[in-house]
């Protein structure tokens, strides 16, 4: 299936640029996070942001004011 090798190309990819960039498991899951969060969707967001948190993620002020998430803050879960 084309889109099943698309989409696992798109996933090797980001983490290859993650990689790269030295960037830290918090960090590239919150990143992945914003990313879904503005596609509308709501769903992976919160498992992606769930990811970042058991990383280590810990900016919660920094999470409240980022405009990504307007998407997403008025769940609860958030």
């Amino acid at each position: 299936d084309k889109t099943g090798k698309e989409n696992a190309d798109l996933k090797e990819w980001r983490e290859l640029q993650a990689i790269a960039m030295k960037m830290e498991p918090p960090v590239w899951y919150y990143n992945l996070t914003c990313a879904l969060a503005v596609q509308g969707k709501r769903d992976e967001a919160f498992d992606a942001l769930e990811q970042a948190v058991v990383a280590g993620y810990n900016e919660v002020e920094h999470a409240k004011c980022d405009s990504d998430f307007d998407t997403i803050s008025d769940n609860l879960v958030f």
